[in-house]
């Protein structure tokens, strides 16, 4: 009996101690700061400060060599005389940034010839225009003249053959003349070569000169070219 009474005067002492401990207990910490900020108020967008586009990450356009064009429209911002605004000059550079070299591109026109052919002491004269495409890019020439007599001629036919074809013996150019020969060549199988001299009258415009003198055929052309279109310079 005395130990039962002994055992409930403990439990009655060490109940209220247990009530007094879970009385005003903090709440859990959860390792987020009062009022919902995450890192303290400051910002998390991208671009802020680094001196690049807010929008699109990208930096801004510049002016590196000072001429008052940045670089999204100014082909060479390393150099102050080439811009959109500059004079295009005969040295191999596209000063006004167009994406043409100098007279770069395609040409076309015709060519206006005069043969004249001697046979057995007869001489027989005959006018062609012959359609003619040129191309220059980068320092390198081709073109090509293609003149086509009179099928119905047999005198024509005979003497300078189905078609007569004008190439350029090399390639090279430099500057606003062209001064070499081009290869005439018939589809009779003859073939020689004519002193031809191209001319740019402008950055749009060639003029052509050509002349064969030979003991049985003269022959002598010109032509008016126009730019039409890039060449892939």
């Amino acid at each position: 009996m005395l130990v039962r009474s002994l055992a409930l005067a403990l439990v009655l002492l060490v109940l209220p101690v247990l009530g007094a401990c879970g009385e005003g207990a903090a709440p859990a910490e959860t390792g987020q700061p009062e009022g919902g900020g995450s890192d303290g108020g400051e910002s998390s967008g991208e671009g802020a400060g680094d001196g690049s586009d807010g929008e699109t990450g990208e930096d801004p356009p510049v002016d590196a060599d000072g001429d008052g064009f940045t670089d999204d429209v100014d082909c060479d911002d390393a150099n102050f005389s080439v811009n959109p605004d500059a004079e295009e000059t005969w040295d191999d550079v596209d000063q006004d940034c167009d994406g043409r070299v100098d007279a770069d591109g395609a040409y076309s026109g015709e060519l206006d010839l005069v043969a004249v052919a001697v046979r057995e002491g007869v001489t027989y004269r005959f006018e062609l225009r012959c359609p003619m495409s040129l191309s220059r890019s980068l320092g390198t020439l081709d073109y090509t003249a293609t003149c086509t007599p009179d099928p119905s001629d047999p005198d024509a036919m005979d003497l300078l053959g189905e078609t007569i074809t004008f190439t350029p013996r090399t390639s090279s150019v430099s500057g606003d003349t062209w001064d070499e020969r081009s290869v005439i060549e018939s589809a009779s199988g003859w073939d020689t070569f004519g002193d031809t001299t191209l001319t740019w009258t402008s950055w749009d415009d060639v003029d052509l000169s050509l002349s064969l003198d030979t003991i049985s055929l003269d022959m002598a052309g010109s032509a008016a070219l126009a730019h039409g279109g890039d060449a892939g310079g």
